[in-house]
């Protein structure tokens, strides 16, 4: 189950927590897929709980985002079920980094739990960006962790993916942590208030979608 609680900066998944088991997005063959429930609409279930005092506006925005995901892939939020085998918690509070509670980053982990990850956590990711460890601050190291069995489903680097770091992401003072390759591409990473379309084809080859953003697939 999908609990939205005001808390720490960081969320869990199924009680996996270490940043090192997290793929570009989630195998095929996941068992952390939410395709446990199938909802009348053909749609896969993510069940979810809202702890904690929250705004109107702040619930507003909370289902815009959901309503862009469910619009755009098979996998919807609903609050009426239960999921068994562990629990996933996005963490909505503010931090020493700013507050968790506006619509890209809101978006963000809301993909997180979907199956998507870092994009530049990407096994290919040395052809389009390089990551400066040295300047990452302590104790964060694993958000740039390069998974080599990352699952991309053949959709190509997306620099302006919302799920991409910006420049100076967990940056000690003055310097920055990711530099692209291209440099007119330098300040647009990690600025996205919104998926891409290559976010939502991903999510849809993950859950072999039947449609994905309104567009019937080859997927039987």
């Amino acid at each position: 189950m999908l609990v939205l609680a005001i808390c720490a900066l960081f969320f869990t998944v199924d009680n996996v927590s270490s940043a090192r088991n997290r793929r570009n997005a989630l195998p095929p063959n996941s068992d952390r897929k939410w395709d446990k429930y199938l909802g009348e609409d053909g749609k896969f279930v993510i069940p979810y709980e809202i702890e904690g005092n929250y705004t109107s506006d702040e619930h507003q925005l909370l289902y815009e985002q959901m309503d862009k995901i469910a619009k755009n892939t098979c996998v919807k939020c609903n609050s009426a079920v239960g999921r068994p085998g562990g629990e996933s918690v996005i963490s909505l509070e503010s931090s020493k980094f700013g507050s968790c509670f506006d619509r890209g980053t809101l978006m963000r982990f809301l993909l997180h739990t979907v199956g998507l990850y870092g994009e530049q956590m990407r096994e290919d990711r040395d052809k389009y960006i390089r990551v400066h460890d040295e300047n990452i601050i302590d104790g964060y190291e694993h958000f740039f962790t390069k998974i080599l069995d990352a699952s991309s489903y053949g959709v190509p680097y997306d620099y302006l993916s919302i799920m991409h770091y910006g420049k100076n992401e967990y940056a000690k003072p003055g310097t920055i942590t990711i530099e692209t390759l291209d440099d007119r591409l330098q300040d647009l990473i990690g600025k996205q208030t919104e998926p891409t379309g290559n976010d939502y084809v991903k999510v849809c080859l993950m859950y072999n979608c039947k449609t994905c953003m309104g567009t019937e697939t080859l997927v039987p």
